[in-house]
């Protein structure tokens, strides 16, 4: 994974046989232990993406409630939006890409539903928020709207606009339950 990864940091189109070639161990080899391009890239994105948001977390640990929620959310789609690695991946093959992220195909969508998920669930335990609905299903809708603004150029052929994204953002978080 390590040298999958350094491709995706370097730009580079993830490939098992390349990647194969680069570690001297057979192809055959490599799939057995990885498994195809997009389930290798998945795990790349899956990592950088967990790893987004941990960072996110941490940056927000002053906040608490809604701006706790915001705030981690709406670092963690600007972060995503600012990547050239992700950008890069997305420019070089964008039906795969939004394929890997955005469908119920790999586990990546899920991955980051159950992240705003337990965000959610732990403002609200705390008492600091009152979810209007269940976590699970304002999760759902909170990163489908992230992928919609993230991705609008690619779907939609709007332009990227994160300040739109960050305003519809802010109607679906709810206020303070205190």
């Amino acid at each position: 994974m390590e040298a999958a990864i350094n491709c995706y940091l370097n730009n580079e189109k993830i490939e098992i046989s390349a990647l194969a070639t680069e570690l001297g161990i057979s192809r055959a080899s490599a799939y057995r232990w990885l498994g195809d391009n997009d389930r290798v890239l998945c795990e790349v994105l899956m990592i950088r993406t967990r790893l987004n948001f941990e960072d996110r977390r941490s940056e927000n640990l002053h906040l608490i409630g809604r701006a706790r929620v915001l705030g981690v959310l709406n670092g963690f789609m600007r972060h995503a939006a600012e990547s050239e690695h992700l950008m890069s991946a997305l420019m070089a093959d964008p039906p795969r890409v939004m394929r890997i992220v955005a469908s119920s195909a790999f586990p990546m969508q899920r991955m980051v539903v159950g992240f705003i998920q337990g965000l959610l669930i732990e403002e609200e335990a705390a008492g600091r928020i009152e979810l209007p609905v269940d976590a699970r299903a304002l999760a759902y809708g909170i990163c489908r709207l992230m992928e919609g603004f993230l991705y609008a150029d690619l779907v939609a052929g709007e332009s990227i606009d994160m300040d739109r994204a960050t305003t519809v953002l802010e109607l679906l978080v709810p206020n303070d339950g205190q």
